[in-house]
């Protein structure tokens, strides 16, 4: 067996034993939808609000792991998270009419009751990925008409250059992070058979190499013309580069476009100027590679591991000791939380965890390495 078989094995059985049926237990709220966390002994924080983006990425966890026939509780988890979300987040219940829908709240109470209605193109993306795998998993036609209204919504903020407002009210500066995960929600739409979604996905590709993308980093925030933000435009998030890798690999293979060069670019600049002196990338650099947050998220460790699995998968045999590493790593250390099937999501730079609970949110990412690391071993026949 070797190394990545074998990591891909411990964290596959942990995933299924573990992670799935804790979450799929405790996190669930019998008032509706699923908490916003748990504290690091496993009992739900009841009074805290819950940002709405949370209901659609348990949507798609769940979705996604009961496809890959990890657990037998997913259409009941899926279902009770996406439930939660159409009737909480639709504070006028415009989804249910025949107008125009307005689009989702931004925070809910722990009961449901709308805390902000602001509309937030982030938490778009998440309805548009959990409709995408509810349909891939379940034949979901609910799902694909949400979607479609959830577009169709998004559209009244859409810009000539394929771009989208952070929301309504708008603000500033404008983000490619909201673009990153339409980028990812329009590919899955478009593997779920909805018409013009991968379209979508290459007008927001082009927003990539032509603005976010400068040729040495990404770069996060902007100004309204898409031009680095004045104040914010030199800082940079390495997760999000080598969450890019991940998400270029699934547009080649829909596309049969070359995403090589961007690919290797985008991780080499992610390690160059993210690398803690512990081996993990940071969570917050400047362009020049200056550290600004020298904390490490679990998600972050996350995303460079997805994109060392691809490098792997594409051939890079070098990649795959060093995927290894990180699984192993991770299952060490940000896995291996009090509460069993729980994590630590943040460390400090002397490798202390400083967070204070298990975000939920995070299942979102934990179930996307699990499905790379077996779909990587598998093609490798490792």
């Amino acid at each position: 067996m070797t190394d990545l078989s074998a990591a891909n094995a411990r964290l596959k059985s942990w995933m299924i034993e573990t992670c799935l049926p804790m979450w799929s237990r405790r996190a669930r709220d019998h008032r509706g939808g699923f908490y916003e966390a748990l504290t690091p002994d496993g009992a739900p924080l009841m009074d805290r609000n819950k940002r709405f983006r949370v209901q659609p990425r348990q949507a798609y966890a769940f979705a996604h792991a009961e496809h890959l026939g990890w657990t037998e509780q997913g259409r009941s988890a899926s279902d009770h998270a996406f439930a939660f979300a159409l009737e909480a987040g639709t504070d006028d219940h415009s989804l249910a009419g025949d107008g125009t829908f307005t689009g989702f709240a931004h925070v809910l109470s722990p009961e449901g009751a709308v805390v902000d209605a602001k509309r937030d193109t982030y938490d778009h993306a998440f309805v548009l990925l959990a409709c995408a795998w509810r349909g891939i998993a379940f034949g979901d036609a609910q799902s694909r008409e949400v979607a479609e209204r959830t577009i169709g919504f998004l559209d009244t903020i859409g810009q000539p250059d394929g771009s989208y407002l952070e929301g309504k009210p708008d603000a500033l500066p404008r983000r490619q992070n909201p673009h990153m995960h339409l980028f990812e929600a329009f590919m899955a739409l478009h593997r779920a058979g909805l018409d013009g979604a991968l379209d979508r996905a290459k007008a927001i590709h082009r927003l990539f190499t032509e603005r976010f993308w400068d040729g040495e980093v990404l770069r996060e925030f902007f100004a309204e013309d898409l031009t680095p933000d004045p104040e914010r435009g030199d800082v940079i998030e390495p997760g999000h580069m080598v969450e890019w890798v991940w998400l270029l690999d699934a547009y080649e293979e829909l596309t049969g476009e070359d995403q090589s060069a961007l690919m290797h670019a985008l991780y080499e600049a992610a390690e160059r100027t993210g690398m803690g002196h512990d081996g993990w990338l940071i969570d917050e650099a400047k362009a020049d590679g200056t550290p600004l947050r020298t904390t490490r998220r679990s998600w972050v460790a996350i995303e460079h591991a997805k994109a060392s699995l691809v490098l792997a998968r594409r051939g890079e045999t070098a990649m795959e000791g060093k995927a290894a590493r990180l699984i192993d790593g991770m299952l060490g250390s940000y896995f291996d939380a009090p509460f069993p099937g729980g994590w630590n999501e943040q460390y400090d730079a002397d490798g202390r965890v400083v967070s204070e609970d298990m975000p939920t949110s995070i299942l979102y990412h934990v179930v996307s390495l699990a499905a790379e690391a077996d779909r990587t071993a598998t093609a490798l026949g490792r």
